[in-house]
């Protein structure tokens, strides 16, 4: 394998690790976030209002599985998704600069496209996953992520698999442009901080131990401007941080997105026209605050996902040769 390959690779090996072991760490989080978003098209009513309570009521009605239903797919899902983002991401990178010395402005534009790419290809995935999750889906004789594929393909036709795509990408472009840039402008400045902390610590043992080295100018000149990498795990904090900014803003996008997914599970008419008209029944109805509804588990599942997904992502690419 030459060395372009291998550089290319790398990123699809690294991203692919980095989604499966993070989205299967916080599987339960994220059923219990989707359960949360759509409970009030559900027939038993609300109880899905608290990460502990929400827990506890999985637990108790389905047990430990039920903690994981879906995170087959979900996995399935996460691990291909989360590999074609980041070799997008770099591919899109080097597509606007060769160099990929990108401005503000062209990281989110790179983050965007690879955010959309990700999302599309499989997109399928995320609607099986999505019925999957919730207590009795719309065909509860299906049980692999095959064949609930086919099943949706033969009663909805090809754009059942794509239901709510739209709306999907409405949110995963602005996430993904957001949490990229983010999460750049964290790496960059938290290696300034970083090398600008341990600079003064050497600056002052030099300065402790002055009288005794006649060069220390010199070397202290040398200190300050030696660049060092901060540690792999510094890629946790950054991603932590990325993920809740990226989250607080765009949050609503994904309930909006969840609802027009399974309006379709109960029976009658689809209450939902398209994406607008869904943001003007849930918050004439339901008022501001539904937008917001499952947040707080959103918090708890996607901080730590995004935290791991670029720690492990930054940590497996430790593994391969530079370009």
């Amino acid at each position: 394998m030459s060395e372009k390959s291998t550089f290319e690779l790398k990123y699809l090996y690294a991203g692919g690790v980095a989604g499966v072991v993070s989205r299967t760490l916080t599987a339960p989080l994220e059923r219990l976030k989707i359960l949360n978003q759509v409970q009030p098209l559900l027939e038993n009513g609300t109880k899905y209002n608290s990460i502990g309570s929400g827990i506890k009521t999985i637990w108790q009605e389905e047990g430990f599985i039920g903690l994981f239903r879906g995170n087959g797919v979900n996995v399935l899902k996460a691990g291909p998704q989360s590999a074609i983002r980041f070799f997008s991401y770099e591919a899109f990178k080097n597509i606007i600069s060769e160099d990929k010395k990108l401005t503000t402005t062209q990281q989110m534009w790179a983050g965007a496209c690879a955010g959309v790419t990700s999302v599309t290809a499989t997109y399928p995935l995320e609607v099986v996953k999505t019925h999957l999750s919730l207590p009795i889906g719309k065909y509860p004789e299906v049980k692999s992520t095959l064949h609930y594929l086919a099943v949706i393909q033969r009663h909805d036709g090809i754009i059942g698999l794509f239901r709510g795509l739209s709306a999907a990408i409405v949110n995963i472009a602005p996430f993904s442009a957001i949490n990229f840039t983010a999460y750049e402008a964290c790496k960059k400045y938290g290696t300034i901080l970083y090398n600008k902390s341990l600079n003064n610590n050497n600056n002052n043992n030099n300065n402790n131990n002055s009288n005794s080295n006649s060069n220390n100018i010199y070397k202290q000149t040398i200190t300050t401007t030696t660049t060092t990498t901060p540690p792999v795990y510094f890629s946790t904090i950054y991603g932590a941080i990325s993920g809740a900014f990226s989250m607080t803003i765009l949050y609503p996008l994904d309930v909006i997105k969840r609802r027009i997914m399974l309006q379709r599970i109960r029976v009658g008419a689809p209450r939902y026209k398209n994406f607008i008209h869904c943001a003007y029944v849930i918050i004439k109805d339901e008022g501001v605050s539904a937008l917001y509804r499952g947040i707080k588990p959103a918090y708890a599942k996607v901080i730590p996902t995004v935290s791991l997904n670029f720690g492990i992502y930054e940590f497996a690419l430790l593994l391969f040769p530079n370009k």
